[in-house]
């Protein structure tokens, strides 16, 4: 599944133009080497029956128990607070669900400035690169 996502998510940056593409991951175990290979096959066999643009694809895995260096903690974080701290026990799932969709679609947390220097934080910071 998790591969799936990445060639998915690959060919649709593809698409908009990019041609370097880094995925940044935390250590779980599906994100190890064999996921990196198996992204590596599926786009090799995606290639040999569409013509893809040049591109490199690398992956950044952050240290364990890091987890200030993942961009999606910050708006995990920002979807419990907003979303879902503080509910009236009344409410249904599916309105709890659209809270969620709700704050999910106001984007990141952070202003453009903000993530900039997260980034470069993070490729100052011990992560592994592949």
């Amino acid at each position: 599944m998790v591969v799936g996502i990445v060639v998915q998510t690959v060919l649709i940056y593809l698409q908009k133009g990019f041609n370097h593409l880094t995925f940044l991951l935390d250590n779980a175990k599906v994100h190890g080497k064999k996921m990196e290979a198996s992204v590596h096959q599926w786009l090799t066999e995606i290639a040999q029956q569409v013509e893809l643009p040049a591109f490199t694809l690398s992956f950044w895995h952050t240290p364990s128990y890091s987890p200030r260096l993942n961009p999606a903690e910050y708006l995990i974080h920002e979807v419990r607070r907003n979303g879902l701290y503080q509910v009236p026990c009344t409410l249904t799932l599916q309105e709890k669900a659209e809270r969620i969709r709700t704050q999910l679609a106001r984007g990141s947390p952070m202003n453009d400035q903000q993530m900039r220097r997260l980034l470069d934080f993070i490729a100052r910071s011990k992560v592994k690169r592949f």
